[in-house]
C-alpha cells in the first residue's frame, strides 16, 4: 500500500510538472513596431548641417512587455499573450528615427536618439499621452513635441492627434496601424524640423553640427 501510494504521489507530481511545462511552453506572440517605407522625402533642408537628439516620454501604463488596449475612456486591459518582443520605448525611438532618416537629407539633418554618443544641436522632446487600441476598433495616438536648442532655449512645439481602423480580430493589425501611426507622427516631426531650419540660422540660435 505505501509503494503504491508514493507510486501515485510521484505519477501525480510528474504530471503537474508536465502541465506546468506545457503551460510554460506556450509561446507569447511577440511583435515589434517597424518603419514606414515612404513614397518620398520631404523637401531638403537648405540650411546648415544639424545634428537633432530624440527623446521620448510614455505614458507609465504602457512601460510593460503585454500589449494595453482600452475597453472605454477609463479601463485598461492588458493581453494575455501578446507582448512585445522588448522594450517598447526603445523599439518606438529607434522607428521614429529611422523614420525621420528616411524622410530628411541625413547628410544635413542627422537624426539620432538622445542617448548617442552625438551631441545634438537641437533636441526634440516627444511625449506620448496614449497610444492604444479602443473598443471601436481604433487605434489612438496623442501627443506633443518641443524642440529645443542646445542651451535649452524653446524653438517650436507642436502636438499631433491621429486615429487609424484596426479592428478586433487580433493584435497583428493593431501592430501594424501603430507602425503605420508612428510613420504619420515621424512625418510631421520631420516637417517640422525643416520649417524651423528654413526659418532660423546660426546666429538665430540653431547651432550647425560640429564636425
Amino acid at each position: 500500500m505505501r509503494i503504491c501510494f508514493i507510486r501515485n504521489c510521484i505519477i501525480s507530481l510528474l504530471a503537474g510538472v508536465l502541465l506546468v511545462a506545457c503551460a510554460s511552453s506556450t509561446a507569447s506572440r511577440l511583435y515589434v513596431l517597424n518603419p514606414v517605407a515612404y513614397v518620398a522625402p520631404l523637401a531638403q533642408s537648405k540650411a546648415d548641417a544639424v545634428s537633432v537628439g530624440l527623446t521620448l516620454k510614455l505614458p507609465a501604463y504602457l512601460e510593460r512587455s503585454q500589449i494595453v488596449t482600452r475597453s472605454n475612456d477609463s479601463q485598461l486591459k492588458l493581453a494575455q499573450s501578446d507582448r512585445w518582443a522588448g522594450n517598447l520605448r526603445k523599439n518606438m525611438t529607434q522607428v521614429l528615427v529611422k523614420n525621420m532618416t528616411a524622410l530628411l537629407d541625413a547628410s544635413r539633418i542627422a537624426v539620432v536618439p538622445a542617448d548617442s554618443d552625438v551631441l545634438p544641436a537641437l533636441s526634440v522632446e516627444l511625449e506620448l499621452f496614449g497610444f492604444e487600441r479602443f473598443s471601436d476598433g481604433k487605434v489612438h495616438l496623442s501627443s506633443a513635441w518641443r524642440i529645443v536648442d542646445d542651451s535649452g532655449l524653446l524653438k517650436a512645439h507642436h502636438t499631433f492627434e491621429s486615429s487609424r481602423a484596426a479592428g478586433l480580430k487580433g493584435y497583428e493589425a493593431t501592430v501594424e496601424v501603430m507602425s503605420a501611426l508612428l510613420g504619420d507622427l515621424s512625418h510631421a516631426m520631420a516637417e517640422s524640423l525643416v520649417k524651423l531650419l528654413e526659418a532660423g540660422s546660426p546666429d538665430k540660435g540653431v547651432a550647425p553640427a560640429a564636425a
